[in-house]
């Protein structure tokens, strides 16, 4: 099994975050759509109140701002997950590096000591469980 370097993984998580790009100006531009929409909304139904237009045509032109409402809506719940997962993946370079000074201890121990494991009847029930289950099995340190 080959394991990936802490510069390979770095590397990774700094591709991925490029390729998500900054959602915040999307956020925005998403935002001032929402915006537009309901300042439309609000100046067909006052042309609708002086009589500018008929109840149909301000039905039409709400069912039409409805859906750019929901599209717009749609936009930014995605863009906002975006972020999120951008803020994730920044976080885990630091973990990524305080696994990798803590790895030397969990192997051999503070003491330097190499540990001795036992495989007992609850890995083997673990890893029935897990497997059955279709995930790799876990297991304590």
């Amino acid at each position: 099994m080959e394991f990936a370097t802490p510069r390979q993984v770095r590397q990774s998580l700094r591709d991925e975050i490029a390729a998500l790009r900054n959602p915040e100006s999307k956020i925005r531009a998403w935002a001032g759509r929402l915006s537009e929409v309901d300042r439309v909304r609000l100046a067909y139904q006052r042309q609708q109140a002086e009589g500018l237009m008929t109840l149909e045509e301000l039905r039409a032109h709400l069912r039409d701002l409805d859906v750019r409402k929901a599209e717009a809506g749609r936009e930014l719940d995605a863009l906002r997950d975006v972020r999120r997962r951008v803020d994730e993946l920044k976080t885990y370079s630091g973990l990524v590096d305080g696994y990798l000074r803590e790895l030397p201890h969990l192997l051999h121990g503070r003491d330097e000591a190499v540990r001795e494991h036992t495989h007992t009847e609850e890995h083997e029930e673990r890893e029935r469980e897990a497997r059955a289950g279709g995930h790799l099995p876990l297991y304590p340190l």
